[in-house]
């Protein structure tokens, strides 16, 4: 059976070249560039650091930062990583029992900022931020604390018969969780997956020890009921990107599965595509291409910016290794790309805690990376 099945996804990968090979041959898309492009083991998690969450990187020197969410009852214990352009360890940081989510390294500060949503553990939810070469004694910076707002208006919509159907929302807590800095003004942008809106604190250099026990920095960019999801896993917005030229956001709701637009200049949020099976990370390619990782399928896909159309589809679950470890993707969080790579963290979250789920089996927590085709390289022509 082992057989079979191999010699099937080599088969697959072998008719993915060949789609790969013709995809931009013909006048208007007719395939989707897909599978020969596997993830591949970069990077090992050290003992006791499960789950690997967020992740960036400093675009200068190559270096990778990672955060872990290891949300376990009384023995959980959280860190950030650094790691080498090779996949070396090169730090490590303990954030102690609060779980991390997003990341994003700053240029103009040389810090790496973090979503601590630490109401999960009864703390206030807040940004904070450490030296990007941070050492095992570095000091963790409070920068803002993000605040409760009630809950967004209920969704009006209709059902498949053509009923109506509404949703509400409750008022939760606050859990912020995507990062994204503005290349021309540095300020930052957090997105809250359940309070469904996304924040804004103009200068986030100068915000530590100014604001961290008040939300007078952070200031509301946008709620809607679009970035709220009472579908599985009822987490909404989750990543947010700045569209090349800043006119746009991207943002993925994952419960709902869909990457969504918020236009800057008019304030209209609308949807971009459906369907996107827990859509997740979010990493810029070339043109107007994005990444985005679905974490419920075991991928990460290259959508059209303008059109919302898949473009490409890379890497897949592989299975799991004698030690414990991924092969390919698993449950892919977070993602990043560098030079001709995109790196992923296989956060392997179980989400019903059932032997139906292989992420059960993990025992050795990675980061993974997929060395992109050509078509979709840095300075690539826009796919069609």
């Amino acid at each position: 059976m082992w057989n079979q099945c191999l010699g099937s996804r080599v088969l697959s990968g072998l008719l993915g070249v060949v789609v790969g090979l013709t995809a931009f041959d013909a006048s208007a898309q007719s395939t989707v560039e897909q599978r020969p492009f596997a993830a591949d083991r970069f990077a090992t998690l050290p003992a006791g650091a499960d789950s690997p969450e967020g992740l960036t990187a400093n675009p200068r020197t190559g270096q990778l930062f990672v955060d872990t969410f290891d949300a376990t009852p009384g023995t959980a214990t959280n860190f950030l990583l650094r790691y080498s352009p090779s996949g070396q360890v090169e730090a490590q940081l303990s954030f102690g029992t609060a779980p991390l989510l997003g990341l994003a390294f700053n240029p103009r500060d040389g810090m790496v900022y973090i979503a601590r949503p630490g109401t999960l553990i009864g703390e206030a939810p807040k940004i904070q931020r450490v030296r990007g070469d941070f050492d095992a004694s570095s000091p963790i910076e409070d920068v803002a604390i993000i605040p409760n707002i009630p809950a967004p208006a209920p969704r009006v919509g209709t059902s498949f018969d053509g009923l109506p159907l509404t949703t509400t929302f409750p008022d939760s807590f606050a859990l912020p969780n995507g990062l994204e800095f503005r290349p021309s003004n540095g300020e930052l942008l957090i997105t809250d997956s359940l309070q469904a809106a996304i924040f804004r604190i103009a200068d986030p250099t100068q915000a530590a020890n100014v604001c961290p026990d008040s939300s007078a920095c952070v200031s509301t960019v946008i709620q809607d009921t679009l970035l709220a999801s009472g579908a599985f896993p009822a987490l909404g917005a989750n990543s947010v990107l700045f569209s090349r030229d800043e006119t746009r956001l991207f943002i993925t709701n994952t419960g709902d599965d869909r990457l969504l637009t918020f236009d800057l200049a008019t304030s209209a949020l609308s949807v971009l595509a459906e369907t996107l099976e827990g859509a997740d990370g979010l990493a810029r390619g070339p043109g107007n291409t994005i990444f985005v990782s679905v974490p419920l399928a075991d991928e990460i896909l290259a959508v059209d910016g303008t059109t919302g159309r898949i473009v490409a589809e890379l890497g897949e679950f592989l299975g799991i290794r004698r030690d414990g470890s991924v092969r390919g993707l698993l449950f892919p969080g977070s993602i990043v790309a560098v030079g001709d790579s995109l790196f992923a963290s296989n956060l392997a979250f179980r989400q019903t805690n059932t032997p139906a789920e292989p992420e059960g089996d993990v025992r050795t927590y990675t980061l993974a990376r997929i060395r992109l085709p050509l078509s979709l390289r840095p300075g690539a022509l826009t796919l069609p």
